[in-house]
């Protein structure tokens, strides 16, 4: 298993439409991006959207920058994740998302792609502190946040907010930022 993540690119192409579809027809996961009837062409639609959604300053204030990327294990994608670049009162969820198909829901690859999206965000976006939101029933979530350093901050509307301090997570693993 070699578990990676790649940027969304203009380029991508049809083996990510599938991975897409195949997230969308599989009733145990909630894919958020896309509608079931999605076509081809409203993919290339997609990856424009959102590629420009990763352009702070070209966005109104009201709408929340972020940056997706394919989950790859060796050169076959298996999922998408998402990292909010702030959070908003517009939106649910906290900076990371995560959507994987179904024989990849594991915590180990759960924890792998929160670590690698962790790296990104506070490497490459500046992100100090991370938020997760986790609805209170799923101890298997709530499970995985605690293992990459998360902390309960508070709970609200059945969903339970956690923060990762990323400049002390990466102290304690000794790791600089780059």
């Amino acid at each position: 298993m070699n578990i990676w993540l790649k940027e969304l690119s203009i380029d991508d192409g049809k083996e990510f439409f599938d991975l897409l579809m195949n997230l969308t027809n599989d009733n145990s996961i909630y894919n958020r991006l896309i509608p079931d009837d999605f076509s081809i062409e409203e993919y290339e639609s997609f990856k424009r959207t959102r590629l420009k959604l990763k352009n702070d300053s070209d966005l109104p204030e009201f709408i929340t920058p972020a940056s997706t990327y394919w989950i790859m294990n060796d050169n076959i994608p298996i999922g998408y994740g998402i990292i909010r670049h702030r959070l908003s009162f517009n939106q649910k969820g906290g900076h990371l998302g995560i959507c994987l198909k179904k024989e990849y829901q594991t915590n180990e690859i759960r924890i792998i792609v929160s670590n690698l999206m962790s790296d990104i965000a506070y490497n490459d976006l500046d992100i100090n502190e991370i938020v997760y939101v986790v609805n209170e029933d799923n101890e298997k979530n709530k499970q995985i946040v605690h293992e990459i350093g998360g902390v309960l901050i508070y709970k609200k509307d059945n969903n339970c907010f956690y923060k990762v301090d990323l400049e002390e997570k990466f102290r304690k693993e000794r790791r600089i930022k780059l």
